[in-house]
């Protein structure tokens, strides 16, 4: 929950918040977190925002970290090795009792258990053999447990609690810079909380743009009671009546005018249900601004371009005259 929805209306007018270099959005859409409001973090130079030198500011989707490890996408960043891994052991040791790991995960709990209890008994007079068994059984249920990929949050929230310590291990990766793409905030960092168990994960190579008009309505959110004045909020949504009952010419431009505002809108914020907004929830301070920069700046350093080489600049500037 962002941290203005828990002051009161007057306190937060009173802050005034300007959009800077740092800024924490609260409540843009994502299509690669698409189960949950998200967050937007500016990284347009502060120096540029003050003397409105661009045309829109520039931000990288966040997530609140906790979320972050239970949505699909997170939770296949953190445990996909793993759940191959285990894949992997199941099959190994299947072939080893003569059986398909492959067509073992494919059968029900109860289809597993069958089959694994007739191989023990075939393998009772065997040395070690039903130990193995029971050591596939263990593995298979371990799997089970894990492969919540495609699954839904609840039970990747499931699978995450029996499998805390790869989370944790990855949060660590993520804080020491090992994990280049994404970077860790807490929440004393943007909402000088002193709360560090809490914050976003911030992911690098998701940027996008915010219009400035946009940027104006958002900057002092909940500064008036006509929600028109400022903020952005699901009550702006422009309301778009049946197309059947259009009939001139002006009402069509205008239902057009109003379909293409509500999509933009939608498409970017997440204004699901009445009450939903867009609005800034704090500021990153210092040094970490500082260091989120830096972060930034080191993981676009090191992606490789495929540059074009001094044949395709010669045929370009060709291009301009053979055309």
């Amino acid at each position: 929950m962002p941290y203005l929805k828990m002051i009161n209306k007057e306190v937060f007018v009173a802050l005034k918040n300007q959009i800077e270099q740092g800024s924490v959005i609260y409540g843009i859409k994502s299509q690669k977190y698409p189960s949950s409001p998200c967050y937007g973090v500016i990284i347009t130079a502060r120096c540029d925002i003050a003397q409105r030198k661009v045309p829109k500011y520039y931000y990288l989707e966040a997530v609140d970290a906790t979320s972050w490890f239970y949505s699909k996408y997170g939770y296949q960043q953190v445990y996909s090795t793993t759940i191959k891994n285990k894949r992997d052991r199941i099959c190994t040791l299947a072939q080893e009792l003569e059986l398909d790991g492959t067509t073992l995960l494919s059968k029900s709990s109860e289809e597993v258990r069958i089959i694994l209890d007739d191989k023990k008994q075939q393998l009772t007079a065997v040395r070690n053999s039903p130990k193995k068994v029971d050591t596939l059984a263990k593995f298979i249920d371990e799997y089970i447990q894990i492969a919540q990929i495609d699954s839904d949050d609840i039970h990747r929230k499931q699978a995450i609690q029996k499998n805390s310590k790869s989370a944790i291990s990855y949060l660590k990766d993520i804080d020491l810079g090992k994990l280049h793409h994404y970077h860790f905030v807490p929440e004393t960092a943007y909402l000088d909380n002193n709360i560090k168990s809490k914050g976003l994960i911030i992911d690098f190579m998701e940027i996008r743009s915010l219009p400035l008009e946009d940027a104006k309505k958002i900057a002092v959110p909940l500064s008036s009671s006509n929600h028109s004045e400022s903020g952005i909020y699901y009550s702006d949504l422009p309301t778009l009546q049946p197309i059947e009952n259009i009939t001139s010419k002006k009402e069509f431009e205008k239902y057009i005018k109003n379909q293409a505002e509500y999509t933009r809108l939608k498409d970017n914020y997440w204004l699901e249900h009445d009450g939903d907004f867009v609005a800034i929830d704090g500021t990153i301070k210092s040094p970490w601004c500082e260091h989120l920069m830096q972060h930034f700046s080191n993981c676009f350093s090191r992606i490789g371009l495929d540059n074009p080489t001094d044949d395709d600049y010669k045929k370009l500037i060709e291009n301009c005259y053979k055309e």
